[in-house]
């Protein structure tokens, strides 16, 4: 069980470090680091309200949930 923790661990800090630069000081890689955990544990939920709302029949609301999802993705991939 300790091996699958720190196997989580490992990998969080991992995505928490996409975007890191040398010279970045601590307040500049807390924030950062702040802004991609937010986009991260943000994507999946707004994936989820997309598709409850295709279901309920409200198109235009799942397509607005799945831009709203893009938008983060498309930021991480660029940072």
């Amino acid at each position: 069980m300790r091996r699958l923790g720190r196997r989580i661990a490992s990998w969080w800090d991992r995505a928490l470090s996409v975007g890191q630069y040398p010279g970045e000081t601590a307040a500049q890689r807390g924030r950062r680091r702040i802004v991609v955990g937010y986009m991260i544990i943000g994507i999946p939920p707004r994936l989820f309200f997309a598709a409850e709302a295709f279901a309920l029949g409200m198109p235009v609301s799942g397509w607005i949930e799945i831009l709203a999802a893009l938008v983060p993705a498309l930021g991480l991939v660029v940072l």
